[in-house]
């Protein structure tokens, strides 16, 4: 009798899943990456990232979805899917400053391709010359590649927009 129990049950959980599937075309996007960032926030991950990936089968434009999914696959372990999203990311709203920082993140720390990482650093500091984040990360892969002078002259610079800024602070007296 319990084995029957679980059976069924089984196959109603299989139902409902293929029903939520089906319901991707008939839900507004916003919605459905809504209940996407849900699962995520409930660390329900694997089923964050199913969700991403139908909603971006659905609607390829998305460039958030495609972002939050590179940040979800890159948690699991997933560069390249990572790497693949974070670059669709950037490719559908090019101006879009946390998406560029994911991407110029993964390809320093992950992929070593740190001229890159520089150039998209330094494009987003064009754009916004006060961004302490931006700067405090170009004075980190400054003195990883072994530029301590140039590392010193960006966390400098944050510190004169953020002088209360300890984190840059404490890299600056390490520099």
């Amino acid at each position: 009798d319990q084995d029957a129990r679980a059976a069924l049950k089984k196959i109603s959980e299989n139902k409902i899943a293929e029903q939520q599937q089906v319901a991707v075309p008939n839900t507004a996007p916003e919605e459905f990456y809504a209940k996407a960032q849900q699962l995520a926030g409930e660390e329900k991950f694997d089923e964050a990232i199913v969700m991403l990936e139908q909603l971006i089968k659905q609607c390829e434009t998305f460039a958030v979805a495609h972002n939050d999914l590179g940040v979800l696959k890159y948690r699991n372990g997933d560069v390249q899917g990572a790497l693949d999203c974070y670059e669709k990311a950037v490719k559908l709203e090019p101006v879009n400053a946390s998406f560029k920082k994911n991407l110029a993140d993964l390809y320093f720390v992950e992929l070593g391709r740190t001229d890159e990482a520089i150039g998209i650093y330094l494009d987003l500091l064009k754009q916004n010359p006060r961004n302490v984040e931006t700067l405090q990360n170009l004075g980190i892969i400054s003195a990883a590649i072994g530029r301590p002078d140039e590392a010193k002259m960006f966390y400098q610079r944050a510190l004169e927009i953020e002088p209360w800024n300890t984190e840059v602070r404490k890299a600056l007296k390490l520099s």
